[in-house]
């Protein structure tokens, strides 16, 4: 970095370095324009990037994956085509409203009232949902060719917390009930099975939202222990070694170790398995995972729409093994194209996957199930497809979840490393800690700050459609002002105020015990009031709700 004099500013950071016991590391910022090319850490992995104004038209990437990504998009913005290698990957359509309603061979059927996701059906898998009067999901169905396979009715408490939720299938109903302690967290999970039986697991914390003691099925006993800096020392049998910065670098049993490595900017990039297997992690420029290698020869890539979503997933020699369109989840697929044949993913209310479901078949490929902290107790076909709890990226070789910036353990209930923007308004203080330490209601797809599952639906239940637009505007607006082209800003500032659509503020704010998002268009007052949304909501567990509404 240098200090310009003339100017009286700081320069570009072009070096960055750590030092830990396994790895040091270091890389070199080369410059980028805005419509140039962007460097990852490692000179050899580029992305061309192609804008109109400030939309992104085309997306190249080249070095150890090879991929393009074109779109096209309508008057409002929406995206109307992606293309894979110039060929068509998904077509969308949208309402008057601007919300989705066909995506690739998906249709979705909403509320006209509130916009809500009531139904969608691709070939013969269908899903239905319903809601409460506050906008909770109430309930999913899963139906092939009309038969249902799965049925679940959530039941909540006064603050919209999941209490229990039944599963129903043509084989008997499955009951789960959930217990919280004063401060939110997670303490009990009671499974009680279609014959009667039931498993209870409990969860106790320290004041820092640390695990302490967790009481399995069995009645074993696990502890955890902790220094001063809430870093995970031993669980169970388990041993576990942190850096000064808080990043794991090694899991033991015994004598049985793991050992991780990270690069400068915090990713998980290196892991040697307890047989001496080594696992490789690919980086782009974005702090995106684009691929893996093991023993230091590619077997998987992945090529991104955006920050989360992967819209194709690649084999070790850049071919296309799968192809995902998304609708409804911001980091989850709902269609699979693979071998020719076309999926449905069916997920639960965090997005996790349950059934992977051919649309002309009916085959069931794939059904998984998962505990209250999404660690995986059944997978039928595992490796299908690459997505696991609550969207997350599952790394079968490690058991780890990797979510934006992070990587989630779900043995312990924690990530790997401190939260990177450390403490702030509505953030979780236990900096390790994943969701609150409520996997129940909460999921985290950036990595960064728990979202409250009930946000996802319930913003939307009283707020006008046009909120959707509004948000789409300001941020896409948000995006053309940072690029610093004026030309740009002036044409898209003056179009919004045109349309009404963009605002000048996106507000959190919790009154009475409960929480409300609003927004100040442009041309408008504020059109939303504490008044107005039900007092269900918690506080401080909505952060940036309008986001993922």
């Amino acid at each position: 970095m240098h200090f310009n004099k003339n100017t009286g500013q700081l320069g570009r950071v072009t070096v960055l370095s750590r030092t830990n016991s396994h790895l040091r590391s270091s890389c070199t910022i080369k410059p980028f324009e805005r419509a140039g090319a962007v460097f990852s850490p490692r000179a050899s992995r580029v992305r061309a990037v192609v804008y109109d104004l400030f939309l992104e038209i085309k997306v190249t990437s080249a070095g150890t994956l090879q991929a393009s990504l074109e779109r096209v998009y309508n008057s409002e913005f929406p995206a109307t085509q992606l293309k894979l290698n110039g060929q068509l990957l998904a077509s969308f359509s949208y309402d008057n409203d601007g919300l989705l309603t066909q995506a690739g061979p998906l249709a979705i059927t909403r509320d006209p009232q509130t916009g809500f996701w009531l139904s969608s059906q691709a070939g013969v898998v269908q899903e239905s949902r319903s809601f409460d009067a506050y906008g909770q999901l109430q309930s999913q169905e899963f139906k092939v060719s009309g038969a249902s396979i799965l049925k679940i009715t959530y039941e909540r408490d006064s603050l919209g917390r999941i209490t229990a939720k039944n599963e129903e299938r043509p084989s008997g109903i499955t009951r789960f009930e959930y217990g919280y302690d004063p401060a939110g967290r997670l303490v009990s999970e009671r499974k009680i099975l279609p014959d009667g039986s039931s498993l209870l697991t409990q969860w106790s914390y320290d004041g820092n939202g640390n695990r302490v003691m967790e009481v399995k099925p069995n009645g074993t006993v696990v502890s955890g222990s902790y220094d001063d800096q809430d870093r995970l020392l031993s669980y169970g049998d388990y041993t576990f070694t942190p850096t000064a910065n808080g990043e794991l670098i090694s899991r033991c049993q015994g004598s049985v170790c793991q050992y991780f490595d990270y690069d400068v900017f915090g990713n998980l990039r290196h892991v040697i398995l307890d047989n001496g297997t080594q696992i490789e992690y690919v980086i782009d420029g974005r702090n995106r995972r684009i691929g893996k290698k093991i023993n230091g020869t590619l077997v998987q890539g992945f090529v991104y729409d955006d920050q989360l979503r992967i819209v194709a997933e690649l084999d070790g020699s850049n071919q296309v093994v799968s192809r995902f369109v998304y609708a409804d989840h911001i980091n989850v697929p709902e269609i699979i194209g693979k071998g020719g044949e076309t999926y449905r993913i069916l997920h639960d209310h965090l997005g996790s996957p349950r059934f992977v479901i051919d649309t002309e078949t009916g085959e069931v490929v794939q059904e998984m199930q998962y505990d209250a902290w999404g660690n995986v107790v059944f997978d039928s076909n595992p490796g299908f497809q690459p997505f696991g709890f609550a969207g997350g990226i599952f790394d079968a070789h490690t058991k780890l979840l990797r979510f934006g910036a992070r990587d989630y353990d779900p043995q312990v209930g924690r990530w790997t490393s401190k939260d990177p923007l450390g403490f702030g308004e509505g953030r979780d203080l236990g900096l390790f800690s994943y969701s609150f330490n409520d996997a129940v209601n909460v999921y985290d797809p950036f990595g960064l700050s728990g979202l409250w599952e009930l946000c996802k639906y319930s913003w939307k239940a009283t707020a006008p459609v046009r909120i959707a637009k509004a948000l789409n505007c300001y941020f896409k607006w948000l995006a053309c002002t940072q690029s610093g082209e004026m030309e740009c800003i002036r044409r898209f500032d003056n179009r919004c105020q045109q349309q009404g659509m963009c605002m000048n503020w996106v507000r959190n704010c919790c009154d009475r015990e409960w929480f409300y998002c609003a927004v100040d268009p442009f041309t408008e007052h504020n059109f939303l009031s504490c008044s107005a949304i039900p007092p269900r909501f918690p506080c401080g567990k909505l952060y940036a709700c309008p986001l993922h509404g």
